[in-house]
């Protein structure tokens, strides 16, 4: 059975339009969470792994999913939570745990939980979008998919999301004979891709943080917090709801320890 929580946010005045494309997301994951006092009133399925709440996007009916894998490990199923901003200007939060997303053709019986997701090349984790109040299919120019993960030293693609409207990979090729490794990130919003690749260095058991977001119908990636690539414009894209989202997976082996994927809700000019 799923509870539900609601907590008022610290009151963050932004005007989005005045920050730097890339700053606005570090903006998000640093300057509006919540002290110790608020995470401890906060589920724990809802922590990131820093311990401080996961909040949306700083709009109105702005949601997000997340994935810590901060619970007794399971073979059949991962925990996930559900956040969701109000339609007020207060924008308060609900958070929503003991919801259930299903581990998918674990032929291993490996076991998810105490943290981590250890793909082994068979099973994926498949979640149902299961909000009621919301409609089912939205068009977005904004959406936000962050990861931390590691993976093996090797040449191969490694799937973080896949859903009809939305899917976000990323490949490693290397090394070169200074022993860094090429690394690209592949979105694709609706029908519209974009693909960028970067050098990296210190590969092996390194975990990594990869973002990849679209913001005001501008797309891009964040690899460890760094740009990659001039991004592209984009247009709008559809969203269903009503389709599973499919997470991990592929024909390797790699690690996930915490996912958030967190569309904004309809904005407008609420913060002209």
């Amino acid at each position: 059975m799923s509870t539900m929580t609601t907590i008022e946010p610290k009151r963050c005045h932004l005007r989005i339009g005045i920050f730097l494309f890339v700053g606005l997301f570090s903006l998000v994951l640093s300057a509006c969470f919540g002290g110790d006092e608020e995470a401890n009133n906060v589920p724990a399925a809802c922590l990131l792994d820093s311990g401080e709440p996961a909040e949306p996007l700083p709009y109105p009916g702005a949601w997000a999913i997340v994935l810590n894998f901060n619970h007794e490990p399971s073979a059949t199923h991962t925990q996930v939570c559900w956040a969701v901003r109000d339609e007020t200007p207060e924008m308060e939060i609900t958070y929503i745990d003991g919801l259930r997303c299903q581990v998918r053709k674990n032929v291993n019986n490996v076991m998810v939980g105490d943290g981590q997701a250890d793909f082994d090349g068979h099973f994926h984790i498949a979640c149902p979008r299961r909000d009621p109040e919301i409609e089912t299919v939205r068009r977005y120019d904004t959406f936000y998919v962050h990861a931390e993960a590691i993976f093996p030293e090797a040449d191969a693609d490694y799937p973080l999301v896949r859903h009809r409207n939305l899917a976000i990979r990323t490949r490693f090729e290397g090394p070169d004979s200074d022993g860094n490794w090429n690394t690209t990130v592949r979105s694709r919003f609706g029908d519209q891709v974009l693909e960028e690749t970067n050098l990296i260095s210190e590969f092996p058991n390194r975990r990594r943080n990869y973002n990849s977001f679209l913001f005001e119908g501008k797309a891009s990636h964040l690899v460890d917090r760094e740009i990659i690539g001039p991004g592209i414009p984009l247009d709008t894209f559809e969203f269903d709801f009503a389709e599973l989202m499919f997470i991990g997976g592929g024909e390797n082996s790699w690690t996930l320890y915490e996912m958030v994927i967190d569309p904004p809700g309809h904005c407008g000019g609420c913060f002209n």
